[in-house]
């Protein structure tokens, strides 16, 4: 929360209330991996949906 807090400028915005966000929660999705590591996921050869049964509607 406080990540997008911190990225838009609003109303009565409160730059110490909002602070800013923590680097080792929130990051660039390049930095995820570690050298080594592939992203790829060999146990979800289907699509991904939601909970068992769950269709979206």
């Amino acid at each position: 929360m406080r990540s997008v807090l911190a990225r838009f400028d609003y109303t009565d915005k409160n730059e110490e209330v909002v602070g800013t966000p923590d680097p080792r929660v929130v990051g660039a999705a390049a930095g995820l991996l570690e050298e080594g590591e592939d992203d790829t996921d060999d146990a979800t050869d289907g699509p991904t949906s939601g909970p068992a049964g769950d269709d979206g509607r």
